[in-house]
């Protein structure tokens, strides 16, 4: 049973009102910007004496901007919740049946696709090997029969166009090599492999993208008096407030 507020998120909204709601943000959105700037020109001209005030000023602002944007929220929160709503159905629809996702009618279908695949291959498998095994077996036999040498080897061209013919008549399937640890140390061979090869030419801002995990572990560890000890770590003391 559906709730109130997912209830209400679905049900019909005065949509009409949204450039109304969106306009009125645009306004506070320029308003604060022009009043960010001219503090920042303030700083910029401020003497040192002045430091203590600017920084309750700046403190003030950024204050505001959060609260604004609180109520900024707020204000468009009946919209996008019913467009949340609407992407949430489409979006439950089309992963009913995507392949990508677990569950779908689609990736049980593909399930299937690639156990069939794999039967087949390993069914091809053996008979390719039953094959090899007989081909080399009628190879010692040719050696063995008392004839010429040119019949001897008239008969191994022979015995290996059948053999070829024979691996033409099984399905041709194609096969990926797709790498699996089978430990977790494995995860740091493909990372090894990774930062080799592309992760250690990454720009700065691609790299705390990607190691934002570590990285906000190793500050919040920071906190509590417990640091990196190598090389190519640094700590900058960054100021956070006025006591």
């Amino acid at each position: 049973m559906k709730t109130n507020k997912e209830s209400n998120a679905l049900a019909l909204q005065p949509m009409e009102n949204l450039q109304s709601a969106l306009n009125l943000s645009v306004t506070t959105n320029a308003e604060l910007k022009k009043r960010g700037e001219e503090i920042l020109n303030s700083v910029n001209l401020s003497t040192k004496s002045d430091v203590k005030e600017v920084a309750v000023e700046l403190s003030e602002f950024v204050q505001e901007c959060k609260d604004e944007v609180v109520r900024m929220r707020s204000l468009r929160k009946p919209y996008t919740d019913r467009l949340l709503a609407l992407q949430k159905k489409f979006t439950s629809l089309e992963s009913e049946i995507d392949p990508l996702k677990p569950g779908s009618i689609a990736h049980v279908c593909q399930s299937r696709l690639r156990e069939l695949l794999r039967q087949e291959w390993e069914r091809n498998k053996q008979v390719k090997e039953q094959l090899q095994t007989n081909y080399e077996r009628q190879l010692k036999r040719i050696d063995k029969r008392k004839v010429s040498d040119e019949k001897k080897e008239e008969a191994r061209l022979n015995a290996r166009k059948k053999l070829l013919e024979e691996e033409r008549k099984l399905s041709d399937i194609q096969v990926q090599k797709l790498p699996v640890p089978n430990d977790p140390l494995g995860f740091i061979e493909l990372f090894k492999f990774w930062w080799d090869q592309k992760g250690q030419y990454l720009p700065q801002e691609d790299m705390e993208r990607f190691f934002k995990l570590p990285l906000t572990f190793a500050r919040q560890q920071a906190q509590k008096g417990v640091f990196v000890d190598s090389q190519y770590v640094e700590y900058q003391e960054t100021p956070s407030s006025f006591n």
